[in-house]
């Protein structure tokens, strides 16, 4: 052979060592992995899994360090009570009362059921990400979407924002939008301050 094939043998040789050698450090650390059963939702209505898991009864969070007082965190958690079960009582129970104020809004006819795309084809698609009041009331009702009343406001918002992005600044949905957001956000807001208060 030539000094170059002999060279090329030994650069081979030693790019393969280093290949093996990140391989087997590789498998070393996935053997020391803890590997923890996945949760399987796959039944779901409206994206709502069938069944009620508590964060403690979730596989792997403790292993992964967390911890009791980080569970179901949120920014208004505080205004509720620290017990969770009291806390998840205490969240639907808001949720419900605040839906049915919407509902029962002059404005909210719009927002009441799914958009119906045998009216309005070409709804679903510019709108990726629809809600409506029927669907976020199935979701407060099954207790196990909206873990932070934070969720519950994103969905409302994306209401708004959707109704906004679809039809235009002179259509009365457009107007029907802005006033219920402006009535939802009054409510949350007086709510929160007097949760807050009553708590102090």
């Amino acid at each position: 052979m030539t000094e170059l094939c002999r060279q090329l043998m030994r650069r081979s040789e030693s790019f393969l060592t280093v290949i093996l050698f990140i391989q087997e450090l590789i498998f070393k650390r996935l053997f020391n992995m803890v590997f923890i059963e996945s949760i399987s939702f796959f039944q779901k209505e409206a994206g709502i899994p069938r069944r009620l898991m508590k964060p403690e009864d979730i596989p792997g969070l403790r292993e992964a360090g967390w911890t009791p007082d980080q569970w179901g965190h949120s920014k208004s958690r505080s205004t509720f009570s620290s017990d969770y079960n009291t806390y998840r009582q205490q969240l639907t129970s808001l949720m419900r009362m605040l839906l049915k104020s919407l509902v029962d809004h002059a404005d909210a006819w719009p927002f009441k059921e799914p958009v119906d795309s045998r009216d309005v084809p070409d709804y679903y698609d510019i709108i990726k990400d629809p809600i409506d009041l029927k669907t976020m009331s199935r979701r407060v009702e099954s207790e196990q979407y909206y873990v932070t009343l934070e969720m519950f406001v994103a969905d409302l918002k994306r209401m708004f924002i959707n109704a906004r992005t679809y039809n235009s600044p002179d259509t009365i949905y457009f107007k029907c939008s802005t006033r219920l957001e402006a009535y939802f956000t009054n409510r949350i807001q007086s709510h929160l301050a007097q949760a807050a208060s009553t708590k102090n």
